[in-house]
Formats: structure tokens, C-alpha cells, sequence
């Protein structure tokens, strides 16, 4: 007799360690899955003999429209197969039928109809065998919190959870990324810290995710509720769901999963009823609509009249991370929206979302979006940046890099921003807008990583248009305070870029240092894949200009307006030294400075290889007296004092250790890194 299977060191794997979100668990379950899914629609396309539309009401229980008919029938044999298997797995997991149980048996229970209605019936017995075979494999029973992750497999088809890169390109193109719940965590109990309310008087509140996936921002509003001490034993949490969340997206395979799911963690943490009618409570708050199309208030409570024309309190979310695509689904057009492309990222049409859906007072949201959202120079975030800064009330960007980890894990490498709003009573006359660094940190300390960020307010009146300081504290405010007010000039009025003239060569991503390059000798075979640049006037020096480039504060700049890798000519260009500067510092000498650190650099080249191409940099942070020199000059020019070059030293190299301090091979292969006690 067949026994059930237990795992060694089971935990919560969503929430992420060594930068490994999921990655780990879905390659070792989500293909088992995935095979189960597989192998049931091949044999349920061999043997399908069903006509009509009975299936829809029997297994989707979200809400559906005339919209949604041609998509629902395409993915029909998929969908089926998708609901035979969460039967068996739900039922796993409430121990409601046993572990030798098969998928007729699992829908019996489900359904509690006759055996001989069942869609099981156009599965063999063998296959059944082999489906549940894969399904034993995989722990559910105690690994609830992981099943939405789980989920996804349905959704991207043939693209296992092993696969990467190249191979998920229908994951890729979709933008679907789903999000660790420490993210969600954060973003739901700051969502309602930035309110100013305790969680008890807001129990009432609806919350809303316009790209609800599997479920995981509206479980993890169920978890923050739950864990209240006014929610008593005898609140049911789907009672609570059924009041207060609300959620849509185009995926019917998501909606399915979402409600399977949902119902299944309401029903797992109290007693009474079954999973079909909870999961039918559970659909009717969801539905199969794009929430991009909605224009208002009046449309939303349309789809859902419990929300009423008010709106809602709150809006979370992950939207999904691609670019505009058809057909959409559109509850408030006849038939599938017409096909359509776009070049346009799709993600601000659910910022705006959030900006508008909720009530006019006392509400908001938070959403994890890609960093461009502070950094992009498209007219499409400048538009979206120009609407954020003209409402009222709270708006914080809590910005993350890609490395050494990321937000999402090592299988998504994506650099991001959590934006909130909030409208709460105490800030309905002021703009505030607060911002972190663009923070880098380690995976092994991702515990305590919402607790040792620090966010800071910007001077009111900034104009965030062409984009967000990345700012993390009021020190780093000053500094950019004093640049504005002095009169320095800009780097445009003594360099350009140069196809003849190149003094200085630059490359176009940087990381630990700026790649700048002086190129006096004006040697040809350096110039491949480089920009160049040249002096716009004999008067002014290529290697003082050069020194400027390489001095802590420039970096510093880089790391608050770029986007953490780009080193673009606009930077280049918009950097504070002009005329002004350079007729008010001590050029000779800051030229000498700069020969001397480019003759420095280059005794040590270092060799770098990504995607299998060598390249060569040339890495001033070796040169810490030359450095220092060269910032004297630079920040005495502005005033600063000694406390702010420890500042950026400090800064520089928290950043380039990004809390590794304590692994010695990091720190060897980082051996170009000044030696700072950081105290």
C-alpha cells in the first residue's frame, strides 16, 4: 500500500531566502504538477465528449461576461483539467478525502453529485493512476501558502518551472511575476500605517486588486486581518472576504486557482461548510474583466454592486510587468476588444488605478512596479509622475536593485519600486512625497530588509516630472538642497559627445564605479562599444573633467537619477559642473589630480566576462588619497564639509558591500573596495 510522502525541512518557501524566492520549490513540485496537468488534457482531448456550456457554471465560479465567451471556450479541455487536479489537491489539504483517492473521487466529494455525471469519467483509470502518481509527489497537505505559487503552471503551459531565461518567454512577454509574501506582507500592513489608523478601526474597509492572479495580495489581507485581536474565533474569514475584497484579472486560469485557493485557506482555519460553497462566496467577489478599461468608480461598483459608487479603500497589487497587448477583456464592450499593439508598458494604466479607484478620502494602496516608474525619461512616466505629484496626499517610492539579490528572487532579476498613496485626513492639503535609496542588500539578512530601510520626505514643491531623487535620508536631502541653490552651471557647457574631438570615453551601464576612460593619446582601438566625448574649448581640461566624473559625489548623483545601470549622456550632461565650476575652483590642480588617477587606475585593468564577452575597466577606488583630494576640491566648491565626503564614502561603500561584511570570499574578490569602519 502506497504511504503519504513527508519532506525534510518544510517551510514557508514564499517567503524568500538566499535570494531564492520560489525557484527551489517550483523546480522540485511545479514540474510534477505541471506533468499531471499535461498528461490530463491529452487524455481529456481524446475522449472529451461533452457539448453545451455546462461546464463554465459547474467549475468557475468567478464572475464572467458576454466579453469572456470565446476565451473561456478556447482554454476549455485546460480549464477542466486544471479544476480536476485543485479538487484533489484542496481536498489533500483540508483532509477531506483520502491520500488513495482519485480524481473521480475527488470530484464526487467536490460536487457531491452521481458518479455518472462526473467529467473524471472521460479519464481513464491508468491515467488517473500515473496524474495521481505525480500529485503524490507533491506535499500540499503542508504546504498550503506555497500553492499559489504553484498555480502559475497552469497558466504558462509548457514553460516549467526549470526553465529560465530564453525558454519562459510566454511568462516574460505576460509580465507575470508573482510576488514572494514578505512583499506582500510589508505592502498590506503599510498600506494601512501610512493611514494613520490602527487595524482594528479599518476592519470594514474593501480592498480591491486589479490583477489579482492566484490570490496572494487579497490572502495576505486576509492574514494581516486574522491576526487582529478583535477577529475572534467565531469570525469566519470567509465571511470577512465576502464584505470587504474584491478582485478581477484576464486570466480565467488565475481567477480558478484564486478561488480553489482562497476558499481552501478560509475553510482550513475554521468549521463549517464545504469547499464549493465557499468557493462560489469566494468567486462572486472575483470576475474576468480587464480592470485597465474601467473609467471610473461607476464602473467598478458595476461589476461588483457591494462596493457601491464610493469605491473602494484600498487598491494593492502586482501588475503585470509587460506591454500593452490584445485582446483584452472589456466588460463594458460586446465581444473581444479589437486586436491591437502597443509599445507602451502596461503597468501605469494600474498606477493610475490606484490614484483614482479609491474613495476621494482616507484611502490609498500600495503597488510593486518596476523602477521605472522613478527613473524612465519616456514621456508615458513623466505623464504618470505629472498625475502623481498633482493629488493630495501621501505618495512614498521604496526602491529596490537587482543585486546582489532581487525583490522577486535570483529567478526574476528585476529592479523595482512599492509605490503608495494615500489620501488620509491628515494630509488632504499638502503633496508629500517620500523616497528611499535605490537599496541594495543581501538575501541572507532579507529577514529584517523592510526594517532597515529608511525613507525620507523631499522638499515640498519638487518637481518629479523627469523623475524621483532616490533619496533615503535628510543628509542626502541637503546635499541636493545645496547643489540647486548653487550656481555651478551644468557639465553641457564643457563637454559633448564627439565623434573626432574623444578626450574621454565612457560605457554605457556601470555598477560599483563609473566606466570612464581618458583617451589623451587618442588611441583608435579603445573606442568600440564607447561613447566619446570631447572638450568643448581648449580652456577647459579633459582630465580635470575626467577627475569631476570619478569624484564620490558624482557617483552619488548617479546612484539618485539613474536607474541603477544606465549611465546615460543626459546624466553626463545634467551633472552640476559648468563654467561656474571651473572658473571657481583650482583647475591645474584638479588636473593634475585627474592624470594622476587615470595613471593609477590603468596599472590595474580589471577583466570582466558577461553572456561569454570579455571587456576591460579601469577602477578608481583603489586611488582613496587621490580620491580624496579630488572631492575636497569638489565638495568645497559647494560648501560641504568633511562630514558630508564621510558621508559618501560611508554610502559608496555600504553600497558595494551591500551587507556582506561578514563573508570573507565577497571581500576578496572585492578587493578594490576602500576600508571603512562603519560604525
Amino acid at each position: 500500500m502506497e504511504q503519504e510522502m513527508h519532506f525534510e525541512d518544510l517551510q514557508l518557501y514564499s517567503r524568500p531566502s538566499a535570494g531564492k524566492t520560489m525557484l527551489g520549490l517550483l523546480k522540485k513540485y511545479g514540474i510534477e504538477l505541471h506533468k499531471a496537468h499535461l498528461l490530463l488534457i491529452e487524455e481529456f482531448e481524446r475522449n472529451y465528449k461533452i457539448t453545451g456550456t455546462e461546464w463554465v457554471d459547474n467549475m468557475l465560479f468567478f464572475k464572467r461576461y458576454e466579453c469572456s465567451t470565446k476565451i473561456l471556450e478556447r482554454e476549455r479541455n485546460s480549464l477542466i483539467c486544471s479544476s480536476l487536479i485543485l479538487n484533489w489537491i484542496c481536498g489533500r489539504i483540508l483532509n477531506q478525502i483520502s491520500f488513495n483517492s482519485n480524481l473521480l473521487d475527488a470530484e464526487m466529494w467536490f460536487d457531491g453529485s452521481l458518479k455518472e455525471s462526473r467529467y473524471s469519467n472521460f479519464i481513464s483509470p491508468d491515467c488517473q493512476k500515473l496524474v495521481i502518481g505525480f500529485l503524490k509527489k507533491i506535499n500540499f497537505s503542508e504546504l498550503l501558502d506555497v500553492l499559489p505559487y504553484l498555480a502559475e503552471v497552469f497558466e504558462t503551459g509548457n514553460e516549467t518551472p526549470d526553465e529560465k531565461g530564453v525558454q519562459r518567454r510566454k511568462k516574460k512577454t505576460n509580465g507575470i511575476y508573482y510576488t514572494p509574501t514578505d512583499v506582500i506582507d510589508f505592502i498590506v500592513s503599510h498600506t494601512i500605517d501610512i493611514r494613520k489608523e490602527s487595524g482594528d478601526l479599518i476592519k470594514n474597509a474593501k480592498w480591491y486588486d486589479p490583477a489579482l492572479g492566484t490570490g496572494s495580495f487579497l490572502l495576505g489581507v486576509l492574514r494581516y486581518y486574522s491576526s487582529l485581536k478583535t477577529f475572534s474565533g467565531n469570525d469566519r474569514e470567509v465571511d470577512f472576504f465576502e464584505r470587504n475584497l474584491y478582485g478581477t484579472d484576464v486570466s480565467p486560469h488565475a481567477l480558478l486557482s484564486a478561488t480553489y485557493i482562497i476558499a481552501t485557506s478560509c475553510l482550513k482555519k475554521s468549521t463549517g461548510g464545504n469547499l464549493k460553497q465557499v468557493a462560489k462566496i469566494i468567486g462572486n467577489n472575483l470576475a474576468l474583466i480587464d480592470a485597465t478599461r474601467f473609467l471610473g468608480n461607476s464602473n467598478l461598483s458595476d461589476a461588483f454592486p457591494t462596493i457601491e459608487n464610493e469605491g473602494v479603500d484600498f487598491i494593492i497589487s502586482n501588475p503585470p510587468y509587460s506591454r500593452k497587448q490584445q485582446p483584452q477583456l472589456n466588460l463594458f464592450e460586446n465581444g473581444l476588444a479589437n486586436t491591437m499593439r502597443s509599445s507602451e508598458e502596461l503597468y501605469p494604466e494600474f498606477v493610475k488605478m490606484l490614484l483614482e479607484l479609491p474613495k476621494k478620502e482616507n484611502c490609498g494602496g500600495g503597488m510593486v512596479v518596476p523602477l521605472s516608474i522613478v527613473a524612465s525619461s519616456k514621456d508615458i512616466f513623466k505623464t504618470l509622475r505629472r498625475n502623481i505629484q498633482n493629488k493630495k496626499g501621501v505618495m512614498e517610492f521604496w526602491n529596490f536593485d537587482r543585486t546582489p539579490d532581487s525583490l522577486f528572487g535570483d529567478d526574476v532579476k528585476t529592479r523595482n519600486t512599492i509605490f503608495f498613496f494615500n489620501t488620509s485626513n491628515a494630509f488632504l492639503e499638502r503633496s508629500i512625497v517620500g523616497s528611499t535609496y535605490l537599496h541594495r542588500w543581501n538575501s541572507r539578512k532579507r529577514k529584517r530588509l523592510f526594517d532597515t530601510i529608511s525613507i525620507t520626505e523631499l522638499n515640498e514643491g519638487l518637481d518629479i516630472a523627469d523623475g524621483v531623487p532616490k533619496v533615503g535620508d535628510s543628509i542626502g536631502v541637503d546635499i541636493l538642497t545645496k547643489i540647486k541653490q548653487t550656481n555651478s552651471g551644468n557639465l553641457t557647457e564643457l563637454l559633448q559627445v564627439s565623434q573626432h574631438n574623444s578626450e574621454i570615453l565612457t560605457k554605457p551601464t556601470a555598477y560599483n564605479w563609473l566606466p570612464i576612460e581618458l583617451n589623451i593619446a587618442d588611441d583608435q582601438s579603445q573606442l568600440q562599444g564607447k561613447i566619446r566625448w570631447g572638450t568643448k574649448s581648449k580652456y577647459y581640461s579633459a582630465p580635470a573633467i575626467y577627475a569631476v566624473l570619478n569624484s564620490r559625489l558624482t557617483y552619488w548623483l548617479w546612484r539618485v537619477f539613474s536607474d541603477g545601470f544606465h549611465l546615460t549622456n543626459q546624466f553626463i550632461y545634467n551633472l552640476p559642473f559648468g563654467k561656474q565650476f571651473v572658473e571657481n575652483i583650482d583647475e591645474l590642480k584638479l588636473s593634475k589630480l585627474g592624470l594622476k588617477l587615470w595613471n593609477e587606475a590603468k596599472e590595474e585593468p580589471i577583466l570582466t566576462k558577461n553572456a561569454g564577452i570579455e571587456s576591460i575597466s579601469y577602477c578608481p577606488l583603489r586611488s582613496v588619497d587621490v580620491l580624496n583630494e579630488i572631492d575636497q576640491i569638489v565638495l568645497g566648491f559647494f560648501g560641504f564639509s568633511s562630514k558630508t565626503e564621510n558621508y559618501l564614502k560611508t554610502f559608496i561603500h555600504q553600497l558595494i558591500v551591500a551587507g556582506r561584511e561578514d563573508e570573507a570570499s565577497t571581500f576578496k574578490k572585492m578587493n578594490y573596495i576602500e576600508p571603512i569602519n562603519i560604525k
